[in-house]
């Protein structure tokens, strides 16, 4: 999952299963399992804030780590 997050600061996350995530300035960027980072799912909530100068635009890229994965996501 691509998401364009230019226009914010910070992303409030909760994934139901664990998901890998990064940040990149392209939307064709992929995750890797190898070399991403990743937030446990369950009901702990996430602040992730919105890296800057990466590039004129930002995605935040999601990968879940299991078949079905639901992330409830607050852009602020």
């Amino acid at each position: 999952y691509n998401l364009n997050v230019t226009p914010v600061h910070s992303i409030i996350l909760q994934p139901s299963v664990d998901v890998y995530y990064g940040f990149s300035a392209s939307a064709s960027d992929m995750i890797s399992a190898s070399n991403s980072l990743y937030l446990s799912g369950g009901n702990t909530i996430y602040e992730l804030n919105v890296p800057q100068g990466i590039g004129s635009t930002v995605y935040l890229h999601l990968l879940g780590k299991g078949a079905t994965s639901v992330v409830r996501i607050v852009l602020a």
